[in-house]
């Protein structure tokens, strides 16, 4: 296989280069309408924000409530067991 050599003048230069410039603004005009309808970086962390603190409300919460179910459950358990199908057994 042969080398080739190509030779490029100035303007043949400039040529590739203005090119290489028109690919490179469309492409970030094209980036730029993908990316239109994603939140700015403030909005983005201001909605994680609360997100974030809903979560730890709604954790908060099960830690206070889950030992009571589960108490509550319990005590279910033991009324059904002395009232089977929710009537007295020595009905």
């Amino acid at each position: 296989m042969t080398k080739t050599k190509i030779i490029i003048d100035d303007n043949g230069l400039k040529v590739i280069f203005d090119y290489i410039d028109q690919k490179i603004d469309d492409s970030t005009l094209a980036l730029k309408a993908d990316i239109s309808h994603l939140p700015t970086k403030d909005e983005f962390y201001e909605k994680m924000d609360k997100v974030m603190g809903e979560l730890k409300t709604i954790r908060v919460n099960q830690e206070i409530l889950s030992p009571k179910t589960y108490h509550l459950e319990g005590g279910v358990g033991k009324l059904e067991k002395i009232h089977p199908s929710g009537h007295h057994v020595g009905q």
